[in-house]
């Protein structure tokens, strides 16, 4: 399907569709939402998950397959500076085709909020996308040193695109499996209103018609690690709880070994912020963004649904 497997590098700054993470949660949803907006089913979007390939092989080679074939459709380090954020956004409004809604959803990459966009019969667009870096020589249990290669792409992302966005890094062993250690997975968090949205909210909308802000309310204890980018050890959906992410974890260390790593070589950096939002979370420079805008253009925003923390 050629959405979701255009990833091939054609020179130049990378375009969306190289950009975007083939296996992020915000790009399936997004397919999915387009096409069901469109009439669409999605039995034939016959992409499989990285970490489901593979399958029948002896474990060491599986793994070593999957690292190769991630590292591939992953970014280049040297990339990551020349992405521009804009033609993403224009990228994802492109998803929908050109005519008037009767409203759209913005935020978080849920089930739920594509399932209301459809029952709605509006546009989902999200607050954020991922892309995968490669990280030569890494490893899923060295998140320091992920951080540190983080440390070193992220601010070129940030330059290129000053006040667009912000940055949340995401290292999980558990959910990424032996990704975590081939790839850097960065949460690229709209941090203002991007110009393409703008322009969807102001020419593509019926008049009077509601704006609905889906927040993920969930927490999770986060690193700063200064200029906009932020790190994080594991996630909620990862199926493991922050405070299982220990060396001394029985079940960690068997996580960790499934994916080729050894729990007593775990380094993990001290979080600066306990119970900060996780990777979904919407910042609030592009609420403060969206509402303004809305103010301005007397349009409404009819609520902000927050899922509940984490327990």
């Amino acid at each position: 399907m050629r959405e979701m497997q255009d990833w091939l590098v054609t020179g130049g700054p990378p375009e969306p569709e190289r950009v975007v993470a083939p296996d992020s949660t915000s790009r399936v949803l997004l397919t999915v939402a387009a096409r069901a907006l469109g009439g669409r089913d999605c039995a034939d979007l016959t992409y499989l998950p990285l970490l489901t390939r593979f399958r029948g092989a002896p474990e060491p080679v599986r793994r070593a397959a999957i690292a190769r074939a991630g590292a591939r459709s992953a970014l280049a380090p040297s990339e990551v500076a020349e992405v521009d954020v804009e033609a993403v956004g224009r990228w994802i409004v492109d998803h929908y085709p050109r005519h008037d809604y009767p409203g759209v959803v913005i935020g978080s990459p849920h089930g739920a909020a594509v399932h209301l966009a459809t029952a709605l019969g509006v546009p989902w667009l999200p607050a954020a996308f991922e892309i995968a870096v490669q990280w030569p020589g890494g490893a899923v249990d060295e998140p320091a040193r992920a951080l540190a290669h983080g440390s070193r792409v992220a601010p070129g992302l940030l330059a290129a695109n000053p006040a667009a966005v912000v940055v949340r890094q995401v290292h999980d062993p558990a959910g990424r499996g032996v990704l975590a250690g081939a790839t850097i997975t960065l949460v690229v968090r709209w941090a203002r209103l991007p110009d393409a949205y703008r322009a969807f909210l102001r020419d593509r909308l019926a008049p009077g018609t509601p704006v609905l802000l889906l927040r993920d309310a969930r927490t999770w204890p986060v690193l700063d690690a200064g200029g906009g980018h932020t790190f994080q050890i594991g996630s909620p959906g990862s199926g493991l709880d922050a405070g299982e992410l220990r060396c001394d974890s029985d079940l960690f260390d068997r996580v960790l070994r499934a994916v080729g790593g050894d729990g007593t070589r775990w380094d993990a950096p001290t979080p600066s912020c306990p119970d900060a939002y996780a990777e979904h979370g919407i910042d609030p420079g592009l609420e403060t963004s969206l509402r303004d805008w809305l103010a301005g253009a007397g349009r409404p925003c009819t609520g902000c649904c927050s899922p509940g923390p984490r327990r």
